[in-house]
């Protein structure tokens, strides 16, 4: 497993992982997470890497998949994939392995923080995918499963914003106008629609 230093991952999410994972790994997918803060301003948690929601009738990278009790699963890639806590089986870290010393990409990846954050893109990667990493997700309500989030601890994006370069927009209030296309803007809850 590896995360970064401020995410945290309860037991429950590593379970569930466990569970994901068996159905996803033969397929050539790996389970992901999402990554949430805490808004300040509304106590709600965001979708911190999120910056616009994902309309699901014109989006194609999700699959459904039958479990083992013959019960169908759903899970999408989200368009910016959270690299930044992620569990591996010993057969996707050597797939990962076997990837990065026989690709040109393997320059970029020597060190530890890249190569930790490429696992997820190495190939070959599942047909019409740009990651190997999915996450649940319940189409009846258009929520993604909250058994894949992981908080972020430090609510580094949701608590302070930088605009345009120009030094801190704000801190600790509601995005400004014109910040609404930026991380952290946008409900978890929120973020899948029709």
């Amino acid at each position: 497993m590896h995360m970064e230093h401020d995410v945290e991952v309860t037991w429950a999410a590593v379970g569930a992982w466990a569970a994901d994972n068996a159905l996803l790994e033969p397929l050539g997918f790996q389970r992901g997470f999402v990554r949430t803060e805490i808004a300040p301003w509304s106590a709600r948690a965001m979708a911190a890497d999120a910056q616009a929601p994902v309309n699901l009738t014109e989006y194609s990278r999700w699959l459904s998949v039958t479990d083992g009790l013959d019960v169908s699963r759903s899970f999408l890639q989200l368009p910016h994939p959270f690299s930044g806590a992620w569990v591996a089986t010993h057969r996707q870290l050597e797939r990962f392995i076997s990837w990065q010393l026989s690709s040109s990409r393997s320059k970029e990846a020597n060190k530890a923080e890249a190569a930790a954050n490429t696992i997820l893109f190495a190939g070959p990667l599942p047909n019409g995918f740009t990651s190997s990493a999915v996450v649940p997700f319940e189409w009846n309500n258009s929520w993604l499963s909250r058994r894949a989030h992981v908080h972020r601890v430090s609510n580094e994006l949701c608590a302070y914003w930088d605009e345009g370069g120009a030094g801190p927009a704000y801190s600790n209030t509601r995005p400004p106008p014109g910040m609404e296309a930026s991380k952290c803007t946008i409900q978890v809850d929120e973020y899948l629609v029709y």
